[in-house]
């Protein structure tokens, strides 16, 4: 969008490029100034251009500085710092001399157009490593066709995703027929079943070898020597296996050292670096992948003992010395140090052979995940950022209009309304009170979760005692519900998964929808739940952003998009799911669909009816309330006045205890965060320690949920606590509570 300040900022770009075309040169490294002068006028240009609104020839320019970086060794990090190098020099070049814009909007400009680079860097590497990935598939489709021996490459279901010539001409099959299908069905019964065995072996590293026999479309039935070989993931995980298979008669008339063979069907293929080396280190084999790594030229030292490995056991020098001392299998992450760059590995060790009379040797298998690792680094740096920051501009614009009302009418009300307005101004105080505890509310249900016990509860119980209620009349009119006849029960917090639905329903009523349709039906172990409307539907273009936290297409209108994000969060930590539905080509209906899916669970047992015990007479109970907010306390006080108590309050743990050494209270609500040398929670355990029957009544107000060890705190003491703001009505039902629990 073409702005006042981003004109100006265009118009001087181009009136002093040759002086910002020197400034940027300036704050170069000295090896890639050179380098850098063909790209500087064409991208100072480039953003020019950009902000008076014509084309955007990002993608241009971020091409030629990748490939120039590139032919001088550099990689994503470096084209990173060039960004940030450009951006910051002209930052410098620029601040204070572009008349009506401030240094704000400059910093502003430039961290949008950074954002905007990177996006395209990590486009224009992501491809550049996807051509990597078809190019290695290549290479090992024809290093498959150049063995004489039949070969397949076979999924973790068994299915066959690469064969050769010699394994299609041996069961007489055109080779592109192979692809898809499974690996087992082509064999004999004995042998499909070896086979089968062997796939689902999740565990193991080792080989595993049998004879069996292929079944072919030719005359013979062609017997083989089986070798079956586990292949890894870039996590270590087991991705597949490849099948390599020898003529018996071939076997039969080789003595073939078993290392040798593995070296030469297996390893020389893998698309990964690998080491096979003894208990002494002597290398026995390395891979043409292995001799490309850094440093290798010292070939008596195995790679892993170079590397930096920050999970490793410390009683161990390097994991290859765990994997020999247990025979387990070692996976994670080294890094290797060279000049100013980190290299990092994927790294799986593992225990080749073992027997008697033979020692140990490893195979040692790593993965260069570099690039990964810095563009992960990269992007959740940028998203930190970027969401702490919308996330401080978003509740400073939520709460800031209703705080505005609030201080407003209080005002009003402090230097005298008409009676007759005063009923007017309160009711608006406290209803923009309740919008700001809202705010604060969903806010912390985004950073903790939703508090609350799960109980079974019938799903028609929960629609139409929690779900339907939320609804005005006009508004559930246009609703039409259908739900499962025969009972079902879900497992959940019934406000809280109400609150889900309710979320669904009413973005469908801002829409506009005139019919929605809340459907639910059973299907095998699950409920699926599906809220579709008539409503303009779901742009493509938004489909794959309305979950992320902050996302809102009603933002004009105070929306804060927390909605979905959190609805999505309830769902899946039930085990569930939401999604939006994609819609088919050929479904004309409009509107949107959006689908839960919850794990059926079975009914509760009935608890046992206890008849309550009468009532006892009223006490006259005393109360000690710390807090160190002077209009809180005084709010808290009067609360529990009209209700009956005595009570004290006070703002500091030391004044407390001196209350409580001279007064006999019945409980006491405390503050967690508290001024001084003494906190709320180090109060509450000289509490427990002095009265321990007093600490049984005890009631924590906290606005520091957040904070993990208020948390934790609280967990370990098991008293009921509420979040700042509440209301005080739930403030009164808590403390009669203390001692309803403790009589």
């Amino acid at each position: 969008m073409v702005t006042r300040v981003g004109l100006a900022l265009a118009d001087h770009i181009t009136s002093h490029l040759d002086e910002l075309c020197e400034s940027v040169l300036a704050a170069q490294k000295p090896i890639y100034v050179d380098q850098s002068k063909p790209f500087l006028r064409a991208w100072l240009q480039s953003e020019a251009d950009y902000l008076r609104g014509e084309a955007d020839r990002t993608h241009e320019w971020v091409a030629m500085l990748s490939e120039g970086m590139r032919a001088l060794g550099g990689g994503i990090e470096e084209i990173l710092e060039q960004v940030r190098i450009f951006r910051d020099a002209v930052a410098r070049a620029c601040e204070g001399k572009v008349r009506g814009l401030s240094g704000a909007e400059l910093l502003e400009i430039l961290l949008e157009q950074q954002d905007r680079h990177h996006r395209h860097i990590g486009a224009y590497w992501a491809q550049r490593m996807r051509e990597d990935v078809a190019a290695e598939r290549r290479r090992q489709r024809a290093m498959a066709d150049l063995m004489d021996r039949p070969f397949a490459m076979l999924d973790v279901e068994g299915t066959i995703t690469m064969a050769n010539h010699p394994f299609a001409r041996e069961l007489g099959m055109p080779i592109e027929s192979l692809n898809g299908k499974e690996f087992a069905a082509l064999c004999e019964a004995d042998t499909a079943a070896q086979v089968r065995r062997a796939v689902r072996q999740k565990r193991s590293t080792q080989p595993s070898f049998f004879e069996g026999t292929l079944v072919s479309a030719k005359t013979r039935a062609p017997q083989f020597r089986f070798s079956v070989q586990p292949i890894f993931d870039a996590h270590g995980r087991r991705d597949g296996v490849l099948v390599f298979m020898r003529h018996l008669y071939t076997v039969r008339s080789e003595n073939s050292d078993l290392l040798a063979d593995a070296a030469d069907q297996i390893i020389g293929i893998a698309p990964i670096a690998i080491e096979i080396f003894d208990r002494d280190r002597r290398i026995l084999y390395r891979n043409d992948f292995a001799t490309a790594l850094p440093s290798t030229d010292a070939m008596s030292t195995p790679f892993c003992c170079r590397l930096s490995f920050a999970q490793s056991d410390r009683a161990y020098a390097c994991p290859c010395d765990w994997v020999f001392a247990t025979g387990e299998t070692f996976q994670g992450e080294g890094h290797l140090v060279l000049g100013a760059r980190t290299h990092w590995y994927q790294a799986v060790i593992a225990q080749l052979e073992h027997s008697d009379d033979a020692p140990a040797r490893l195979v040692c298998m790593f993965r260069d995940i570099t690039v990964q690792r810095t563009i992960e680094n990269q992007l959740m740096r940028q998203q930190q950022s970027s969401l702490a920051s919308q996330l401080a501009v978003t509740v400073a614009h939520q709460l800031r209009n209703p705080l505005g009302v609030m201080v407003g009418f209080s005002e009003m009300l402090a230097r005298g309304l008409p009676p007759e307005h005063i009923p007017g101004a309160v009711n608006k105080v406290l209803r923009n009170g309740l919008r700001c505890k809202e705010i604060v509310e969903d806010l912390l249900r985004f950073g903790q979760g939703y508090p609350g016990e799960r109980v079974s509860m019938s799903f028609q119980v929960l629609v139409k005692e929690y779900l339907q209620p939320m609804f005005s009349q006009s508004d559930c009119a246009r609703i039409t519900w259908q739900l499962p006849e025969e009972q079902t029960y879900i497992e959940c917090v019934p406000a809280q998964i109400s609150q889900v639905f309710f979320c669904l329903l009413q973005n469908a009523i801002q829409t506009g929808a005139a019919e929605i349709h809340f459907t639910a039906h059973c299907e095998n172990g699950w409920i699926v739940v599906r809220v579709r409307d008539d409503g303009p539907g779901v742009p493509p273009e938004l489909r794959e952003v309305i979950f992320q936290p902050f996302f809102s297409t009603g933002k004009h209108e105070g929306a804060l998009g927390l909605g979905l994000s959190l609805s999505q969060a309830v769902v899946n930590d039930y085990g569930g799911r939401l999604y939006l539905e994609d819609a088919e080509p050929e479904d004309a209906e409009p509107g949107a669909c959006f689908v839960v899916q919850l794990p059926r669970r079975k009914p509760a047992a009935p608890e046992e009816y206890v008849p309550p015990s009468p009532e006892s007479p009223v006490q006259r109970r005393r109360l000690l309330v710390v807090d160190d907010e002077v209009d809180l306390l005084e709010m808290l006080e009067m609360t529990l006045q009209m209700r009956g108590y005595e009570v004290d309050t006070t703002g500091t743990a030391a004044e407390a205890m001196k209350l409580l050494q001279r007064i006999e209270y019945d409980a006491v609500v405390l503050d967690i965060r508290l001024p001084g040398d003494m906190s709320g929670s180090q109060l509450y355990e000289y509490i427990a320690a002095a009265y321990p029957g007093l600490a049984k009544r005890s009631l924590f107000i906290t606005a520091d949920t957040m904070n993990y060890e208020t948390r934790k705190f609280l967990e370990k003491v098991q008293r009921p606590a509420m979040e700042k703001p509440f209301l005080v009505y739930e403030f009164a039902a808590k403390v009669a509570q203390l001692f309803d629990e403790n009589p």
